[in-house]
């Protein structure tokens, strides 16, 4: 690793100590032992990388995300862990049956070659059963992130990451007079936004329940791509028609994606997705969601969050408010500090 405070490149035997052995100055993760590899200059470049350049905010679970990001757990590896434990055995049974049978080597080696291939020629025909029951969750929970990471970071540099905010202290401020409505079930996202300005910004209600949007409102839905959230999308559709306009996150924008966060419980059950038989979503899209797949919207970063929001303000003022529209376009209606 790289020394995060005099940069030289550090073996691990010169950093046992948790100390740099040139600077001797203290770093707060060793990549050996940390979650995900996370090391110092890890952490501050995931760090800039959330706050866009522009000192955005950003939460525990959206740097949880970013840090798992490309890190996740293969849908081969117990297919893989199943030939390793196989060889090994088929190993030392070789071993043992060779020194105890009596059986000539030649004869021991033919009977361990056959089980190996046999061996192999069975996990290659059951893995398309086990990658369909093999599931794909997040390898960093939010209590190692804090006990692992954040409280060792702590106690090095005496605060959290630059632009790290903890979701669960954030006050989600309502407007007076609200012009718009957001409604998120996932509260990161919303804490997110509010710490980056956006009811101020916009007017705009940040709302966990549909239920709470006051009457009248243009509502904004944001959403896993994944069953539920597909079922929010639908609900938001029936229950407040041309008002409603749901920015997704739609399982197309995802599935394909080798940088997004994917994850995968069991299959779901068919009764579960009926409902997408009505709703705007490709037949391939169906079977990704039927295979257990699912993605996060709070693995969005602040700066995709806040674009999306914006551009679906630009377009609600563009059909209800022209006038608004053209002085936000003009600059009239700046963004606030945050």
């Amino acid at each position: 690793m790289i020394c995060p405070h005099c940069s030289i490149e550090l073996l691990y035997r010169s950093r046992g100590d948790g100390r740099c052995a040139r600077c001797r100055k203290r770093f707060a993760l060793e990549p050996r032992g940390a979650p995900l590899r996370l090391h110092d200059l890890r952490v501050r470049a995931l760090s800039d990388r959330l706050r866009d350049g522009r000192d955005l905010r950003y939460t525990l679970t959206q740097f949880r995300y970013a840090a798992a990001r490309r890190r996740l757990p293969e849908l081969n590896r117990v297919a893989n862990w199943a030939l390793t434990i196989w060889c090994g055995v088929l190993l030392w049974g070789t071993f043992i049956l060779a020194l105890v049978s009596g059986l000539a080597v030649l004869t021991v080696i033919g009977i361990g070659v056959a089980l190996l291939v046999g061996g192999i020629a069975l996990n290659l025909a059951a893995r398309p059963v086990l990658r369909r029951l093999t599931t794909v969750r997040m390898p960093l929970t939010a209590e190692r992130l804090v006990t692992d990471v954040l409280e060792p970071w702590q106690k090095v540099y005496q605060q959290w990451p630059p632009g790290m905010i903890d979701e669960d202290q954030v006050p989600i401020p309502m407007p007076a007079s609200p012009r718009y409505a957001l409604v998120c079930p996932n509260r990161s996202v919303l804490a997110c936004l509010a710490a980056n300005g956006v009811p101020a910004a916009y007017d705009m209600a940040l709302l966990e329940d549909p239920r709470q949007v006051p009457a009248g409102l243009p509502v904004l839905v944001l959403h896993n791509a994944s069953l539920p959230g597909l079922a929010l999308a639908r609900d938001a559709r029936q229950w407040f028609g041309p008002r409603a306009r749901v920015l997704g996150i739609a399982p197309k924008m995802v599935m394909d994606n080798e940088g997004a966060i994917r994850l995968r419980e069991r299959p779901t059950r068919r009764a579960d997705r009926a409902f997408l038989a009505g709703e705007p979503v490709s037949e391939r899209e169906v079977r990704w969601l039927a295979a257990g797949w699912w993605s996060p919207v709070a693995a969005m970063p602040p700066a995709a969050l806040l674009r999306a929001v914006s551009r679906a303000v630009e377009r609600i003022d563009a059909q209800w408010d022209p006038e608004r529209a053209q002085a936000r376009r003009v600059g009239f209606l700046s963004w606030p500090a945050a």
